[in-house]
């Protein structure tokens, strides 16, 4: 080997060297003043702010028209996806089960039972997100999310956005397409996500009239 090959070989050897150690001493002066700084950031919340040692999930099993255990204004976002009327069902034989309910009519009063809950639980300016979508009997398009929706305004809420959800590749796509082929209607391949707030206290809406019950429209 040559000498002008040997000292490339040793120049780039120390470079590595050099950089590789330049490196280590970063990370480790980083480290060394992050971890302090990181640790007492976590005692200190741990010591001045004990709720937060408290955070705790809970689950209860009941019945959403029935709110009984949640305090009144002590909720701050609802998130809730409810059947659509007995399309799919989630039992067989609990009376509670709102996929039972095959009468509309009938839906739309439960559904107003758990709007209002909603509205008694939420605290003020907050949102309920309700996910619900469409369904047809007799060849016939049958606007279920808009008896939602009227419940929700009903109820005392506002709307603020009505977001279009794409529905496709479920599990009952290849059953119903064969069924609209043969007798001849579409497919219902969306959902409406509602974003619902409660208004403050003593909120003058009188503005949101179009987005409320209030012109007694719905």
């Amino acid at each position: 080997m040559s000498l002008p090959v040997i000292l490339l070989n040793l120049s780039f050897f120390l470079l590595v060297k050099t950089s590789f150690f330049t490196l280590t001493f970063k990370v480790l002066t980083l480290y060394s003043i992050f971890f302090p700084l990181t640790f007492f950031f976590f005692f200190f919340i741990h010591i001045f702010y004990p709720r937060f040692r408290k955070i705790t999930q809970k689950v209860n099993h009941g019945d959403a028209r029935n709110l009984n255990e949640i305090s009144d204004e002590s909720v701050n976002l609802i998130c809730t996806h409810p059947p659509y009327l007995n399309i799919i069902q989630y039992s067989f034989d609990n009376p509670n089960d709102l996929s039972q309910i095959k009468d509309v009519e009938q839906f739309f009063m439960n559904i107003k039972k758990i709007t209002d809950e909603c509205f008694r639980v939420l605290v003020p300016s907050r949102i309920l997100a309700l996910l619900i979508g469409d369904t047809r009997r007799n060849r016939h398009y049958i606007p279920l999310s808009l008896y939602v929706l009227k419940a929700a305004l009903d109820s005392g809420f506002l709307l603020m956005e009505d977001i279009i959800k794409h529905q496709w590749n479920c599990k009952s796509t290849d059953k119903w397409k064969e069924q609209s082929l043969k007798y001849n209607f579409h497919l219902i391949m969306h959902e409406h996500l509602y974003i619902l707030r409660k208004p403050r206290k003593n909120e003058d809406i009188s503005k949101f009239k179009y987005s409320s019950n209030l012109n007694g429209i719905f």
